[in-house]
């Protein structure tokens, strides 16, 4: 039994994958993986809409970067997009946006798209010496 079975789908149709006590959580939809905050209680009703992973981002990156530091643990920052999303880059790609995941949230979108999970260390900051 994978992750979406184990779980009941919102009234909008998503099956809920991750919650997430300090970051954002994911949820599955149509084949897609989203990623929302805490404003509603699925992606349709948060306050920035619906945000996709932009999986084509993700696979030209060669997977998921975790990085090992943060107030709260690690986190990955994920591309994403909206439904409306239809301005080009520079680089020729739709536009996209960022948005945090933590580490399970990483692993379950690298589980779910097939992607590897590096985690990146820091070893030493500087930044952070008080």
């Amino acid at each position: 039994m994978n992750d979406a079975q184990n779980h009941t789908r919102t009234p909008n149709g998503y099956i809920p994958l991750h919650r997430s006590k300090y970051h954002n959580h994911i949820a599955l939809k149509e084949g897609k993986v989203f990623i929302y905050d805490d404003s509603g209680r699925d992606p349709d009703e948060t306050d920035d809409g619906p945000l996709y992973v932009a999986e084509d981002i993700l696979n030209e990156r060669g997977g998921i970067k975790v990085n090992a530091g943060g107030e709260y643990g690690p986190t990955a920052n994920i591309p994403v997009r909206d439904r409306h999303c239809f301005s080009i880059t520079d680089q020729g790609q739709l536009e996209f946006y960022s948005a945090n995941v933590d580490l399970e949230g990483a692993i379950k979108i690298g589980r779910r798209l097939g992607l590897k999970v590096d985690m990146v260390t820091n070893i030493y900051d500087p930044k952070t010496k008080k």
